[in-house]
């Protein structure tokens, strides 16, 4: 803004939650996503659109084109379907409310030829010929360095690395995405392993300081389309 490696079959929860501003119940339930299919993918892929539809970082690596929100996402979570883990929240009625694209340990984003043919490649086909190079030449660059600086040489790819994380605007605050999150941090725990992530803004970093994450690294990032702030958060093993 997962790896299946140690992910043990499907982790479930049923889970009732009460919302303070209007006292009524919400019942929804967390599961990992397995053998998804094209409707899934596109599924997942529009609901972190919408949850991030206004997100500045988001408009600023895609030179505020409309045209490349949706495939910004879904560049993720089709990586994550050929090397990560996907984890999604669902309402009583089954609508999707929430999802969260992950890397465990041994994967990476864009890494494998597979992902780089089917997830990247289609989503870079995209670019003006300006994006590309900004990408390319700054953005890249900038955040490789700042990924080694915030966690060290191997302990982004040796842990488990939440890329995107998004519950739509009627859930938030519910807890739903800390119960995501608490899924994952049982299997990294388990094993000792770090959860890293990367945020844009300091209410990010604020939130997931709450969560047990501890920043590690703060940079500033300069473009054509505007500038932003990345900040990378791990926790302790």
């Amino acid at each position: 803004m997962a790896g299946q490696q140690g992910c043990s079959g499907l982790h479930s929860a049923s889970l009732t939650m009460t919302t303070k501003e209007s006292g009524k119940r919400v019942d929804y339930t967390i599961h990992r996503l397995v053998n998804p299919t094209e409707a899934d993918v596109q599924d997942v892929t529009n609901t972190l659109a919408q949850c991030f539809h206004e997100d500045r970082f988001v408009h600023i690596v895609t030179a505020h084109d409309p045209a490349l929100y949706v495939p910004f996402f879904k560049s993720q979570v089709v990586a994550a379907v050929i090397d990560g883990v996907i984890y999604i929240a669902k309402d009583a009625k089954g609508a999707l409310i929430g999802a969260a694209v992950w890397f465990g340990p041994g994967q990476e984003m864009f890494a494998s030829p597979q992902q780089e043919k089917e997830a990247w490649e289609p989503f870079e086909r995209m670019f003006s010929p300006q994006l590309k190079r900004w990408w390319d030449d700054v953005l890249t660059p900038v955040d490789d360095a700042f990924v080694l600086k915030s966690f060290g040489l191997g302990t982004k790819l040796r842990g488990w690395h939440l890329q995107v994380i998004g519950v739509i605007p009627p859930y938030q605050r519910l807890g739903i995405a800390t119960k995501i999150i608490g899924e994952v941090r049982q299997i990294a725990s388990a094993k000792h392993l770090p959860m890293t992530l990367e945020v844009e803004t300091q209410t990010n970093v604020n939130v997931y300081s709450s969560l047990g994450f501890k920043l590690k690294h703060q940079v500033d990032v300069c473009g054509p389309w505007g500038d932003f702030s990345m900040y990378g958060l791990m926790t302790q093993t």
